[in-house]
Parts: C-alpha cells; structure tokens; sequence
C-alpha cells in the first residue's frame, strides 16, 4: 500500500510540475514590457541585467538606444552595447552594429569602441 501511494503522490506531483506555468524572471519581463512598448518598465528590468553581461539584455538595450525607445537616442551607446553583446554571442549584434556605424562619425565609432574595450559587468 505505501507503495502504491508513493507512486501516486510522485506521479500527481509530476503532472502538477510539468502543468505549471513557468515563472517569469527579469528577463522574459523585460522583454514582455518592451514587446507592449513599455519601455520605461523594459529599461528598468533589462539596463541591470545588461550591466551584468546578459548577452540577451544587452541586444535590447542596444534597439532601445538605437532607436530612442524609452532611452534618448544615442549611437555611440547603442554601438557599445551592439558590440559587447555581438563578443558575447549574440548573432544578429554585429550586423546592426556595423549599419549603425555608417549612420556614425569615425569620432563617434572610436567613443564606442573604446567604450567596448574599458567595459566591465558590474557584479550582481
């Protein structure tokens, strides 16, 4: 009979466990704010977790200062975090950094590359 039971709850838990929503982090709220053009709610949940290194957050806050959502619009920074999140494995990065460097004064490449280079994340 304990048997039986153990199975049971075991099985009753799993089905509970593999029903259950997933729970959003920083991250996927973030990403959610900015897909409803909530952009202040996005910067504020995506801006700690690009500061950290997450490759995912720093691609966006890089559309956010590209494009002047939420953030005032400023190539130099959008270029900066195109490029830190392209060395972090961000696939399409690299493309929309070399487009908006042609869109930039070779003034304003060099601000961001160097930018680049002294970046550290910051600790969580």
């Amino acid at each position: 009979m304990q048997v039986f039971v153990a199975a049971a709850v075991t099985a009753g838990l799993s089905l509970v466990l593999a029903t259950a929503p997933a729970i959003a982090g920083p991250l996927e709220d973030g990403v959610k704010a900015y897909s409803k053009a909530d952009y202040r709610a996005a910067e504020r949940l995506l801006m700690p977790l690009a500061e950290q290194g997450n490759v995912d957050a720093m691609y966006s806050i890089a559309m956010m200062y590209h494009k002047g959502q939420g953030l005032s619009e400023d190539k130099v920074k959008a270029h900066l975090w195109y490029d830190l999140a392209s060395r972090n494995g961000d696939k399409d990065a690299a493309s929309d950094r070399d487009a908006l460097e042609r869109d930039m004064t070779p003034d304003q490449v060099a601000e961001a590359k160097k930018m680049a280079t002294e970046w550290k994340p910051k600790a969580k």
